[in-house]
């Protein structure tokens, strides 16, 4: 959120997060224009860590100040701006909705927003939503006098006039919502009102926060409350899971088809259990996590069904993620072992298989469907002479799309090995995500996908063999 003053109040960029997924229905811009300017060249940002708001003010001329307050209401993100006993005009443009709902004397009314001009009389409250993904935000204006609002709908933009005047303070209340427009209405604007209706005796002013055009290139930020660190916790990890790793931490199952036609069942089982966590900012954490992994893979076209190979992966994950980038240091031991089958039928000589390895990644999102990754793994102690080469580089890359409104992806991964000389190991998926994003934990996670695999096994005991295969999998993050 950006904070700045160019001929007027003005906030940018406005995004709010349901259970940390963004919100489709944002704020392009706010802006307050008072009658007699702007005195100062300072806003000023207050938080209290406490009661998890924040207040950012700026002194108008002849009086009274302008008030942007942000909290959360059961989770629930709030912003509301209070406006003083002044004439003026606050506009709202909003970006990503395509629905206005909202009350009447007969019930509520609701209009779409994706085809021609229009402007509609509000009445103090109005829910504007996604009609695909059905999250949005309610307005809803609070003064004496009963305030109305007006919607100017040009050109595929939506805009939310507000007029104040010089004897009646008005404060506006934004809340974003998932689910049913008009319930959001009647129950989550008055509530709001109420939850943040008085600021905080305890809060700490935290510093002077310049405007744009007052020398900050990027205006004013308002600062996230930092809680600080807390003991297990549920949230996902700061570095978020690989896709097209076949050894990443989750759960997996797959069919595949071998080079030579030999069919097999390829399964794996892990996660992470969060052991200490920290959010500095919306977009900055840092994370502890105990990780672990077993894959295992059986030849489905065999008589007995025989067990291959089974590969242990336990260790400890430190993760950090600021804004678009993530890192993550990975302490593990990984071990692998064949099955009695295999061992029974001698088709396979047995051989401890032991190392215990260091990997560092570091991930950008180049755009918000985009991200590559990269980074070493070094093994720093093992049982046999092969891992003498020590180090591997693995590199990839993640894209999400969304044809004919569904949820999907393409991910690369390619790895390269010292002791296998630096031959290329290539792992391409597509898949689709299934499930609704419209739940409360709005991530999806469950995934259906087609692999393409090259190279030198991902199975220790067979990590000598050179493998192509196709497989049809199910897999899930934590």
């Amino acid at each position: 959120m950006h904070i700045a003053r160019r001929g007027a109040y003005e906030v940018s960029d406005m995004v709010l997060r349901l259970n940390r997924q963004k919100c489709r229905v944002g704020v392009g811009r706010m802006s307050f224009v008072p009658q007699g300017g702007i005195a100062g060249e300072e806003c000023m940002t207050a938080i209290d860590s406490k009661a998890h708001s924040a207040v950012t003010s700026l002194k108008l001329r002849g009086g009274g100040t302008v008030k942007l307050r942000t909290a959360f209401v059961d989770d629930r993100p709030i912003v509301r701006l209070d406006l003083p006993k002044v004439a003026g005009e606050l506009i709202v443009e909003l970006t990503g909705a395509d629905r206005l709902t909202f009350a009447t004397s007969s019930g509520f009314a609701a209009h779409t927003l994706t085809a021609g001009d229009r402007t509609i009389l509000l009445p103090a409250a109005g829910a504007f939503q996604n009609r695909r993904t059905q999250d949005g935000i309610v307005m809803h204006a609070v003064s004496k006098a009963s305030p109305r609002m007006h919607l100017v709908y040009r050109h595929g933009r939506v805009a939310v006039h507000l007029a104040s005047r010089d004897d009646v303070s008005v404060s506006v209340i934004v809340a974003g919502f998932c689910g049913d427009a008009s319930i959001a209405c009647e129950d989550i604007a008055p509530g709001v009102r109420l939850a943040i209706a008085q600021e905080a005796p305890n809060a700490a002013r935290v510093g002077v926060v310049r405007n744009a055009d007052a020398g900050a290139p990027d205006g004013a930020a308002e600062k996230f409350i930092d809680t600080g660190w807390s003991l297990f916790s549920n949230e996902p990890r700061a570095f978020a899971p690989l896709l097209a790793d076949q050894r990443e931490a989750q759960i997996r199952a797959g069919w595949m088809v071998g080079r030579d036609g030999d069919k097999f069942l390829d399964l794996g089982f892990g996660g992470d259990l969060g052991l200490l966590r920290r959010d500095f900012s919306p977009d900055e954490a840092m994370t502890l996590t105990l990780r672990g992994l077993f894959t295992a893979r059986f030849q489905s076209d065999a008589e007995s069904f025989p067990l291959l190979n089974t590969d242990y992966y336990g260790g400890l994950a430190f993760g950090r993620r600021f804004g678009k980038n993530a890192c993550e240091l990975f302490v593990y031991h990984h071990s692998a072992h064949l099955g009695d089958e295999t061992l029974d039928f001698g088709d396979r000589a047995r051989f401890d298989y032991g190392r215990e390895a260091v990997r560092f990644l570091w991930s950008h999102n180049l755009l918000d469907s985009l991200r590559v990754y990269g980074g070493p793994t070094v093994n720093v102690s093992g049982t046999q002479h092969y891992l003498r080469g020590r180090v591997m580089l693995q590199a990839g890359g993640e894209y999400r799309f969304r044809p004919w409104d569904i949820p999907m992806y393409a991910a690369a991964d390619v790895q390269v090995r010292q002791q296998t000389e630096w031959r290329p190991r290539l792992t391409g998926q597509l898949g689709m995500y299934l499930g609704k994003d419209k739940t409360k934990n709005a991530k999806p996670k469950t995934r259906v996908f087609l692999e393409m695999f090259t190279g030198y096994s991902n199975m220790g005991q067979y990590w000598n063999t050179y493998e192509t295969s196709a497989l049809i999998g199910l897999g899930y993050n934590w």
